[in-house]
């Protein structure tokens, strides 16, 4: 996995006013035996960024997020399989044309110049149209990017991204767990972390794709 292109970004810094985040609360009523009123109504409206600034973690830029994910489709999703093609089809107008150029010089007639020349004809109009029919269809066929809750996600996730999601989780006890992954010809590949919350989205891990060692990679 070439992680270049990603680039974790600052957050804001902190409005006193927003840190009552759910370890805040769990710690005034456990060891100060306070408990707030609105416990449970702070804890879901708790900034995610608010959260994440203050467990120290620093997720990706949503730009570079977005470079990288059209990288990956760029490399994984060009069709390859194209290039023989190509080279079946330039060699078929190749031997056509000689074909029609021996016919003509042993003087086999006209019927039978026409005839070779409209075989190898079709023969061409065969190989575009099944090169036209292979060009539409999506590379989001071979490589596409697939996003699934946490919940419902049946892949390995490390313990480094669910100790994040443990971390994000207890501060704001409303925000929610996806991975987003590529599938390339139905294998997982580049895996992220996204916690989402109160129209917040951040992309806080990433890791090698299932199968592989399964490293914190950018």
């Amino acid at each position: 996995m070439n992680t270049t292109t990603l680039e974790r970004r600052s957050l804001p810094k902190i409005d006193p006013e927003e840190a009552m985040t759910q370890d805040v609360l769990d710690y005034a009523h456990e060891q100060l035996g306070y408990h707030h009123p609105q416990k449970e109504k702070l804890c879901k409206e708790g900034s995610l960024a608010c959260a994440l600034r203050i467990a120290g973690i620093t997720p990706f830029s949503h730009d570079s997020v977005r470079k990288y994910k059209e990288e990956q489709i760029k490399k994984f999703g060009d069709d390859n399989r194209l290039i023989p093609l190509f080279k079946f089809f330039g060699v078929s107008i190749v031997l056509a044309v000689a074909s029609s150029i021996i016919f003509v010089s042993n003087d086999a007639g006209l019927v039978k110049t026409i005839s070779s020349v409209c075989a190898s004809g079709f023969v061409a109009m065969f190989v575009v149209l099944f090169i036209i029919l292979v060009c539409s269809m999506s590379t989001k066929d071979r490589a596409f990017w697939k996003i699934t809750p946490l919940k419902e996600y049946s892949g390995p996730v490390p313990g480094f991204a669910l100790a994040t999601a443990k971390e994000i989780h207890q501060r704001v006890c409303g925000a929610t767990f996806f991975i987003d992954e590529m599938i390339v010809e139905k294998v997982q590949r580049d895996p992220f972390l996204v916690v989402r919350g109160d129209g917040e989205e951040y992309y806080v891990e990433v890791w090698e794709e299932p199968g592989y060692e399964q490293k914190r990679k950018a």
